[in-house]
């Protein structure tokens, strides 16, 4: 999130070697991994140097997102830092919560349930494709995730998907400007994040057809 970029298994390795390399540690933020709709599954980074990598996930892309409970893997050595860290944020993530989502697990529930949230997903990231190739302006970029919930698009330079923004809310269709992610000011205004998990192939298409009208209106 949000380009939808793999990072393939080669590169992986070359990660790992490098930490082990230098000592340093990695964050691994991997909440997207078990929505993989094509090619094989590949091993988060922290397999390849465990005592090297801080691994974060969550169960708000897979079970539910009011949930709010999430789960981390670290080295020992700064495990207690990492629960000092935690409570400074705050206190403590909700009790039953937890208790919910470890009955969850415990159940087998959730291997059960992946593959009918990827079922759900890929159809619609597929039908958002579709009619983004037959909708969009040729000026505008993206590749085919292999997984997740976003499409990254990339549009011509100097375009200002912001100020596009603003008049797709107009006529009920939204998208995040792409310049929310970019930790630089004024980064990333020529690009914009599609999710495709929300509604109906149907309604995609409708909406994807009244945004390539907007864009092609407005970037003309």
């Amino acid at each position: 999130n949000p380009t939808g970029r793999t990072l393939t298994l080669q590169r992986r390795h070359q990660v790992a070697e490098l930490l082990k390399k230098y000592n340093t540690l990695l964050v691994e933020d991997d909440p997207y991994s078990a929505l993989r709709f094509s090619g094989e599954p590949l091993p988060p980074i922290c397999s390849l140097a465990p005592e090297l990598v801080v691994y974060a996930g969550t169960f708000s892309k897979v079970l539910a997102p009011g949930l709010r409970v999430g789960f981390c893997t670290a080295p020992e050595v700064i495990q207690k830092w990492l629960v000092m860290a935690k409570q400074g944020v705050d206190l403590h993530t909700s009790t039953f919560n937890q208790a919910l989502a470890a009955e969850y697990l415990a159940g087998g529930h959730l291997q059960a349930q992946l593959p009918k949230i990827i079922a759900l997903y890929r159809p619609r990231q597929q039908a958002m494709l579709a009619a983004m190739r037959k909708r969009f302006p040729d000026c505008l970029h993206w590749a085919e995730p292999a997984g997740g919930m976003f499409i990254w698009v990339e549009g011509p330079p100097g375009s200002d998907m912001e100020a596009v923004y603003h008049q797709a809310v107009k006529e009920h269709v939204a998208f995040v400007p792409g310049q929310f992610f970019y930790a630089r000011p004024g980064g990333g205004r020529h690009t914009l994040r599609l999710n495709f998990t929300v509604v109906d192939e149907p309604t995609i298409e409708r909406a994807i057809g009244l945004l390539g009208d907007i864009l092609a209106r407005e970037l003309a």
